[in-house]
This record gives C-alpha cells, sequence and structure tokens, in this order.
C-alpha cells in the first residue's frame, strides 16, 4: 500500500510541476527533484550492481545514509551449514531455522529436532570481523532417545581478509573460532572439550556464477576423548531471475582421529555441523552432504536463503535431511 500510494501522488503532482532543468541539462520538475530520491522504486530490490551504492527502502524508511557500494553484493551468502564460513567482512545478521531428520539407524534411532538460530558478524575493521557462527535453541525430538529442549552450544572468534582482487572480484579470509561446550545436555550438547575451528575461505566472481569455497580443521581442547576432523565445503550460486540466484551445496568432515576412552569404543558415529558425540571409531571416516535451493534478495539490504540438504554417502552420522530457511 505505501509503495503504491507514492507512485500515485508523484504521478499526477509531477504532470503539473513546473519544468526545470538538472545539473547535467536534462529536463526535469521542481517536484521531481525532490520526490525521485523518495521513491522506494529508486532503490534496487536485489543485490546492487558492482560499483553503486546499496539503498534499499529500509534505510529509506529509517532516514539512515546509503551503505557503500560492495563488490561482494551479487554474492549469495552459504545457507546449509553452520561450519560453513564465508570470506566476507560484513556487518550482518542471519537469523535461520533447521529442521533436521535423523537416520533410523543412527544412536538418535530417528526422529528430528527443529533449531532456532541466528549467525551475527561485526566489522571491527574493514579487514576484521568479529563473528558469532553458533547460537540457538534446540527441540530435540529423536525416536530412540529421550527428548529434550535447551539452548545450544555457541561459537564465536575472528575472520581476517588477507587477500583481495577488487578486479574480479575475488577475496580470502581466515579465521579461528572458539566453541565452549556450554549447551545443555538434554539436546546432546555441552560434551566433551571446547574446540577450536581455524579455517581459511575463498570466494570469486566467474562470471556466469559465484563459488566460495572453505576449508577448516577443528581441534579438541582434549584430543584424547574429543575427535578432530577436517571440514570442508563448495558453494556455487547462479542467477535464475531478478533478484534470486540459485544454490548449490557440498559438505564434507574427514576424521583424524576418536575417543580414546573405553566406554566409547564400537560409536561409530558423529554429529557434524551440530554436535560432538565423542565416538570412539571414527577415525578416518568422512561423511558428506550435498543441499540445493535459493536465495532472494529482497532489498539491497535484506535476503533469504532455502536449502534442502541430504546425505549422499552410505555413512550418514546424525545426518539423514535437512531443511534450513
Amino acid at each position: 500500500m505505501r509503495t503504491t500510494f507514492t507512485f500515485v501522488v508523484a504521478a499526477l503532482a509531477l504532470t503539473a510541476a513546473p519544468a526545470a532543468f538538472a545539473d547535467d541539462g536534462t529536463r526535469t520538475s521542481e517536484l521531481e527533484a525532490t520526490i525521485s530520491p523518495m521513491l522506494l522504486d529508486d532503490a534496487p530490490v536485489f543485490a546492487a550492481p558492482k560499483g553503486d551504492a546499496s539503498v534499499s527502502g529500509v534505510r529509506q524508511w529509517f532516514n539512515y545514509a546509503p551503505r557503500a557500494a560492495d563488490p561482494y553484493d551479487g554474492f549469495a551468502r552459504p545457507i546449509s551449514n553452520l561450519d560453513f564460513h564465508h570470506p566476507f567482512i560484513w556487518n550482518e545478521i542471519r537469523p535461520f531455522f533447521m529442521y533436521h531428520r535423523f537416520p533410523e539407524t543412527s544412536v538418535a534411532g530417528g526422529g528430528n529436532m527443529r533449531i532456532y538460530g541466528a549467525q551475527v558478524g561485526v566489522q571491527l575493521m574493514p579487514e576484521l570481523q568479529l563473528t558469532f557462527s553458533k547460537s540457538g535453541y534446540v527441540d530435540f525430538n529423536p525416536d530412540g532417545i529421550a527428548d529434550g529442549e535447551g539452548w545450544a552450544d555457541v561459537a564465536f572468534g575472528l575472520k581476517y581478509k588477507v587477500w583481495e582482487d577488487l578486479s574480479a572480484p575475488a577475496v580470502a579470509s581466515v579465521g579461528l573460532i572458539w566453541e565452549p561446550k556450554i549447551g545443555a545436555s538434554d539436546i546432546l550438547h555441552g560434551r566433551g572439550s571446547s574446540q577450536f575451528d581455524l579455517f581459511g575461505s575463498y570466494a570469486r566472481d566467474l562470471g556466469i556464477m559465484n563459488v566460495i569455497t572453505t576449508l577448516g580443521y577443528k581441534l579438541a581442547d582434549d584430543a584424547d576423548k574429543d575427535p578432530e576432523y577436517f571440514h570442508w565445503h563448495l558453494h556455487a550460486d547462479y542467477p535464475m531471475c531478478e533478484g534470486i540466484r540459485l544454490v548449490g551445496e557440498v559438505n564434507g568432515y574427514h576424521y583424524t582421529s576418536e575417543n580414546d576412552s573405553a566406554g566409547a569404543a564400537g560409536l561409530n558415529e558423529e554429529g557434524g555441523d551440530y554436535t560432538s558425540l565423542l565416538a570412539g571409531d571414527v577415525d578416518g571416516q568422512d561423511t558428506v552432504t550435498a543441499a540445493a535451493g535459493f536465495r532472494w534478495f529482497a532489498t539491497a539490504d535484506i535476503n533469504m536463503g532455502f536449502a534442502w540438504e541430504w546425505s549422499v554417502l552410505t555413512r550418514d552420522d546424525l545426518f539423514d535431511q535437512r531443511l534450513t530457511l
């Protein structure tokens, strides 16, 4: 209603407004020169073109100054995995919802869980970001063990941009994330020792599509009990139509150690980006998932993603299927 009303009033007023000449010699009206910057249609409704300032209806409504142009506005951020760190140094808030199904053959015995959370990034400097990659509340409903609900483990740290080529554009960053185990035990969180995630991430515009990739290694404070592992991720996004980009992603985990405790023997599955199960028989094992979806750029400052993810190997761990919004 607000947009329609503005257009009608502007159209009627401009037809009767006295003519004037703009600085570049083009013929305009005084009223048009006043009203035009206020029209929502002057703002892009999808990622801002490279080299242009980003102006969205949201910023105009709150009388905020236009955000400076960002060469990576055309990239769709990763959707499917909480360990998938993009290399961009942004101020961002990403609320998310996950509906996750457990395999019937897993320790959970089937069932599902719902995760309500947020990821937050704060730009401390043009090259440095404070990032909160994990947080939220979990409604845990497995079929084979007790139900539960509670606050999840949190993870936070720093990310630093180490290289950039604006002509491509392309960018690379490195980071260190600390994950203390302070979540509720009823949802299989708060288990084991703290973890440190050392990662590198790279993004590039290939013309026909954008790609983002991340490689990380999770170190445990107590490696004798908490498995350590590599995690790797690949993302590609392709323009489907104005404001919508198709997204495809692959996420993998390769375990390099296992829990040496006698009680962990025989447990041969782990929790991926969700939790650590302190498994005693996962050294050398791999888990891989694939995801497909899209990201819709509602304005230059607001976009929303959807992805459906599934396990692609015979080894599923705690992963059957997942919907992420």
